[in-house]
């Protein structure tokens, strides 16, 4: 709470400093975006520029997790460095999947001449999210890859089950 109403008060989160018992920028110092990367922190969220961890820094990745928001913030080859270096990946297809099917709802709510409440829209959403993420997450477990690898394979037999059930559905009506 210190960080956020040091925020309201300066206008900017680059103005504020906080420790358990104030908030004052001439505690601080301004970082590099290359240094705010390698910070030692448990999560890190790329969330603005592609490209932005590479071969150069995936290394110096301190964070136990990283979760892609910003579309492709991690280069294949820092993907594997941070693999070999125990660094979970939360990718860009998975946890920006929450935007994506709002984005749907939206449509659908349009289509229909709609209005769901927050409440509603967020009762859709999380049970479908956290079916994505657990279907990754076995799959992780079971084939021993990233999540980025596990996320792409779901995707691809979530694709060949709906080919299959539709054949089924064209043969059972074609007889």
């Amino acid at each position: 709470m210190k960080t956020l109403n040091c925020k309201k008060e300066k206008g900017l989160l680059g103005e504020c400093f906080c420790t358990v018992k104030s908030c004052a920028i001439e505690n601080g110092q301004k970082i590099s975006n290359e240094d705010l990367l390698e910070l030692e922190v448990d999560i890190l969220v790329p969330s603005a520029l592609e490209n932005v961890i590479t071969v150069q820094n995936a290394s110096k990745i301190k964070a136990q997790a990283i979760i892609e928001m910003a579309n492709g913030p991690i280069t294949p080859e820092a993907d594997k460095i941070l693999e070999k270096n125990n660094v979970l990946v939360i990718p860009d297809v998975l946890a920006n999947a929450g935007g994506v099917t709002v984005s749907y709802f939206e449509w659908l709510q349009n289509l229909e001449n709609a209005h769901w409440s927050k409440a509603e829209v967020l009762a859709r959403l999380k049970p479908m999210m956290e079916r994505s993420f657990d279907e990754m997450w076995q799959m992780k477990q079971k084939i021993k890859q990233s999540a980025r690898i596990s996320v792409y394979l779901v995707a691809v037999k979530r694709v060949v089950d709906a080919m299959i059930a539709r054949q089924s559905s064209q043969e059972s009506k074609s007889s």
